[in-house]
């Protein structure tokens, strides 16, 4: 609805001064424009939009999570978290290739 979608973006501006701008998962700088709400327990999996199970995330991160659980999320992504926090383009490119399938 209209009012859900209102108070999800009042979330998000909240979330990124309290985050700093920076993506939950990989710690990479965000901006408002290339940010999304990322609910910690999926909606999907019974979560809610109370502020305590939002954070914002970075589309990349946002998109390859899915409805994942963020246990299982960290475990299949450390790899990524960790070549992302290095800089390594390439090596991040390679290892989405695997990461997605």
């Amino acid at each position: 609805s209209g009012a859900t979608k209102r108070y999800l973006r009042s979330q998000r501006k909240k979330l990124l001064v309290i985050q700093q701008n920076k993506c939950f998962y990989c710690q990479c700088d965000i901006e408002y424009q290339s940010s999304t709400i990322e609910h910690l327990i999926p909606r999907s999996r019974g979560g809610s939009n109370n502020s305590e199970n939002l954070a914002v995330a970075c589309d990349y991160c946002n998109l390859l999570r899915g409805s994942r659980s963020i246990i299982d999320w960290f475990k299949r992504a450390k790899g990524l978290l960790e070549l992302i926090a290095g800089g390594e383009k390439q090596e991040i490119y390679c290892f989405l290739q695997i990461f997605v399938k």
